[in-house]
Order: C-alpha cells, then sequence, then structure tokens
C-alpha cells in the first residue's frame, strides 16, 4: 500500500488486526503507508474482548505514519499492539517511521483511568529500530511488558521533531 494522502488520518493501514487472537505475523514487509505499518488493536474498554497471543516476528517494517503530526501531537507507530495481551514483537527491522517506532499502550479505559487488564505480558526483544520521529520504543499504561535486546538509535536529521531527536525508550501511564 502507498500513502496517497500525506497528513491524512483516513488513508492505509499496511496491515490491521482488530479484536483477534493466536495471530502470526511473519517475515513480512510493511512500507510506504499513511498509518502503522502493521498494527493489532483491542477492544478498548470493551469486556470479554482480548487480543491475545499475537506475534509480530522478523518482518521489515519501514517508512510509514506518513500521516503524521510533525508537531508533537498524536502519533502511529509502524508496529502497534494496542490492548493486546500475551503477545510479542521480536526480531524485526523497523526504520525511518514518522511516527513512534514500535509500540504497545493500552486504551482501555475504566472510570477514567487505564484498565492494565487491557495491555499486560508483552514482548519487545532483539527488534532493530531507528528513525522514529516520537519515541523509538514506546510503552504507556501497560504491565509486566518485556523490553529485552533491542538496538533503538537515530541517526537521520529529518525525524527530529520540533523538540529535537526521538527518545529511545519511554514508558508513560497517558490517560485517554
Amino acid at each position: 500500500a502507498t500513502c496517497l494522502n500525506p497528513g491524512s488520518t483516513t488513508d492505509t493501514y499496511g496491515f490491521s488486526f482488530v479484536n483477534v487472537a493466536n495471530i502470526n505475523v511473519d517475515d513480512v514487509e510493511a512500507r510506504n503507508n499513511c498509518q502503522s505499518g502493521i498494527r493489532f488493536f483491542g477492544p478498548q474498554g470493551q469486556t470479554g474482548l482480548l487480543n491475545t497471543n499475537d506475534n509480530i516476528t522478523n518482518s521489515y517494517v519501514h517508512d510509514n505514519c506518513q500521516s503524521a503530526d510533525q508537531t508533537g501531537g498524536f502519533f502511529d507507530a509502524a508496529i502497534a499492539f494496542q490492548d493486546v495481551v500475551n503477545s510479542t514483537m521480536a526480531n524485526n527491522l523497523v526504520e525511518n517511521n514518522w511516527g513512534d517506532g514500535i509500540d504497545t499502550l493500552a486504551d482501555g479505559v475504566v472510570g477514567g483511568a487505564p484498565d492494565y487488564n487491557f495491555m499486560m505480558n508483552n514482548k519487545m526483544v532483539n527488534n532493530i529500530v531507528h528513525n522514529a520521529l516520537s519515541a523509538i520504543i514506546y510503552t504507556s499504561s501497560a504491565s509486566g511488558t518485556l523490553i529485552s535486546g533491542n538496538f533503538a538509535y537515530q541517526d537521520d536529521a529529518r525525524f527530529n521533531a520540533e523538540n529535537g531527536p526521538a527518545e529511545g525508550i519511554t514508558m508513560a501511564d497517558e490517560v485517554n
């Protein structure tokens, strides 16, 4: 897929999986998408629905998130887990993306606060991630996340946002 309208928030994801379980994405290339290259998207606070045991491995994800707001607004990620449980991103090459590199974040909100049951026990291991506009590796409102053996760096000034180069690993607790 190719981003036909950079700046658009309605154009393409490369691969998008919503409310699924036991999906393995292995050895794919996702490039030139307006939003995420590969995204697993969960129930957003709905009970009884969970994305579980999903894996993204050995893939090449580049030149995505072309609709990013480069002034520091919301950023899609090249590879994104949102409201996903017991899942893994491993051995991927992620480069030159105009949002976050890889991220895990909870969007399930109960009583105005994140419900950590929607985002837990995920792994981000042995990935090479570089040149992202926002965080290179990001996790938010997630519990039990393992970040290990990744190589994160920035070496291209085109990906510097207004406040400078992307941060290597960022952890937050966002309330939506």
